[in-house]
């Protein structure tokens, strides 16, 4: 059983075009907006991206704005996704956690200059025992 209405589309596209009529048809439409940014503000963007990787675009479109009119200057973020400027940085100076992170995660323990002596005291003891023990009968 099928709904009355579509009975009656597909019924009106037999008519209209035949068998190729109740083909699925795309859904995209006819006019699509076309980006209307120029190729010196993609480069622009490109090379602000490329100098400065960790720039989002709420920095980059006020460095625009000071050498381009504000309706030759699109969305930026926008601009960034479409073509991929995403350049790796030097995450090594971001990535950097406080001593109470690390305890946290659970991750190599903090060396500070204190703590240096005790372990250098427990690295001591384990080895006296270990010779205890293999010194032992």
């Amino acid at each position: 059983m099928i709904i009355r209405s579509y009975f009656y589309r597909w019924q009106g596209c037999l008519k209209r075009h035949g068998l190729a009529g109740l083909e699925d048809r795309s859904r995209r439409p006819l006019n699509v907006r076309r980006g209307m940014t120029g190729p010196e503000v993609m480069e622009e963007i490109r090379k602000i991206r490329r100098k400065n990787p960790t720039y989002s675009a709420k920095k980059i479109r006020p460095i625009l704005l000071r050498f381009y009119e504000e309706r030759e200057v699109p969305s930026v973020s926008n601009i960034i996704k479409r073509h991929n400027l995403f350049f790796r940085a030097d995450t090594r100076a971001f990535k950097r956690r406080s001593r109470s992170a690390m305890r946290a995660a659970g991750g190599s323990q903090v060396r500070t200059p204190k703590d240096k002596p005790c372990v250098e005291r427990m690295i001591e003891t384990l080895q006296t025992e270990c010779l205890d023990y293999l010194s032992t009968p």
